[in-house]
Formats: C-alpha cells, sequence, structure tokens
C-alpha cells in the first residue's frame, strides 16, 4: 500500500536554497498542530469540509503573520524562518486540495497527484496524514482516532529527534573544535617568531607537507560529519571513508 501512494505523488519540486536546512521545532510542532486541530473538531461532530476550511483559515492567519509575507525576498531572515515559512505553504496547499476532495466526494488519497511540497518534510509528514486517512477509508477506523494516534507519532518524533541533536551537541562542538587546531597550530607559531608559513610555502618538503596536512584535515572533517549524520539518522557507523 506504501508503494501505491509513493507512485501517485508526483515529483516534489526542490528547493535548493533551503533544501540542507534541517527542520526546526517550529516547523516540526506545526504538523501536530494541525492533526489535532482537526482530531478535536473531528470529535465535535463537524463536517469533513467544515474542519478543513478552519484549520486552513488558521493556517492562512499564519501565512499572513509571517515576516516573509509581507517581506518577499526575506535577504534578512534567518533560513530557518525561510524553511518555516515554505512549510506553512506545503500545509495551505495540502489543506486546500483536501477541501477540494471533501466538497466532492473524492477519496483522500487522489490528492497525492496534485501535491508538490517544497520541503522534503512537509512531502513526508503529507504522505503519512494521507496514508492514514487512506488506512481509515479502507478499514471503517474512527478517522478521528486514526488522527490522534498520527498526532501523537508527530510528537514522539520531535522528542526522539530533539534527544538526538542534545546528544550530538558535543560531538558536533568537539568535531569543530579539531578542525581548527591546525590553524591555531599555525598562528600561535606565528606569535611565537617561527615563521611557520614562511617554512610551509618556500621549501619543496613544506610546501609537501602543507598538501598532506589540508588534506588530512579535509579527511578528517568530512569523516566526522558523515560519522556525526550517521548517528543522527540513527544508522550504523562506519569507520572507513568511501
Amino acid at each position: 500500500m506504501w508503494q501505491k501512494l509513493m507512485s501517485t505523488s508526483p515529483p516534489r519540486r526542490t528547493n535548493y536554497l533551503l533544501e540542507s536546512t534541517q527542520p526546526s521545532v517550529q516547523e516540526q510542532e506545526l504538523w501536530p498542530d494541525i492533526t489535532w486541530r482537526m482530531s478535536s473538531l473531528l470529535r465535535a461532530g463537524l463536517r469533513l469540509p467544515n474542519i478543513i476550511k478552519i484549520v486552513h483559515q488558521h493556517l492562512t492567519k499564519m501565512l499572513t503573520e509571517h515576516p516573509l509575507h509581507a517581506q518577499k525576498h526575506g535577504v534578512f531572515l534567518r533560513r530557518e524562518q525561510r524553511a518555516y515559512y515554505f512549510a506553512l505553504e506545503d500545509a495551505a496547499q495540502l489543506l486546500q486540495c483536501m477541501y477540494q476532495r471533501a466538497c466532492a466526494g473524492l477519496p483522500m488519497v487522489t490528492l497525492l497527484q496534485d501535491l508538490s511540497p517544497a520541503r522534503s518534510y512537509s512531502h513526508q509528514r503529507c504522505i503519512e496524514l494521507i496514508s492514514c486517512w487512506y488506512i481509515a477509508e479502507k478499514t471503517g477506523a474512527p478517522i478521528a482516532q486514526a488522527i490522534e494516534r498520527l498526532a501523537r507519532f508527530y510528537e514522539s518524533e520531535i522528542d526522539l529527534d530533539q534527544s538526538r541533536s542534545s546528544a550530538m551537541a558535543a560531538p558536533q562542538t568537539t568535531g569543530m573544535i579539531l578542525s581548527w587546531l591546525p590553524a591555531l597550530g599555525i598562528a600561535l607559531g606565528m606569535l611565537m617568531g617561527a615563521k611557520p608559513l614562511v617554512i610551509l610555502t618556500q621549501s619543496s618538503g613544506g610546501l609537501l607537507i602543507s598538501l598532506i596536512g589540508l588534506w588530512l584535515a579535509l579527511a578528517g572533517r568530512l569523516w566526522t560529519s558523515r560519522l556525526i549524520a550517521q548517528a543522527q539518522k540513527g544508522q550504523k557507523c562506519s569507520s572507513t571513508i568511501h
């Protein structure tokens, strides 16, 4: 079923500037907020189009209050803030498509053909939400209960991500300090009057040592970054560099 849902989803539009930006806590909490609101309104007995319309109005208000709404280019905004704005647009687009399907009486799974979120995190969350809705429609399970369980899953994922970030803070700081040690050693040598730059740049042996040192420093930085990235993703760390 998962492969079927993925096959109906169109290629995601890529924003290369923000692709490397990790989702902030504010962006992550957007999705449990949406699902909790939907489940509460479902349990209150409102009709589905009205529920989606109310949540969409809430997102529209958040979009208009965002600094990027008035400042279109967002030159002075952090990348996390711009990424959050794109996430709000992705969620608003999802709810707009859901509203159209709900008014027409069409299955929610068909809206995956029209979605093109900008954020990869939004893309994953959209598929999970529609998958939850699809399972409830197919099995006859209460949609409100299924949405609540999805909201709890989102919250547990946020807690786990924050725990991983806290655990990785020390290794990241250590790796950054170690990467600056060669430059600090050269600076200390210059202060002591040893003229390390002259030795490293004006002799064949010094140039060879400089190239080897630069290669080792770069390889060490890449290796450390790879180990930290694998640990954050919960993958088994490899001791070799490919």
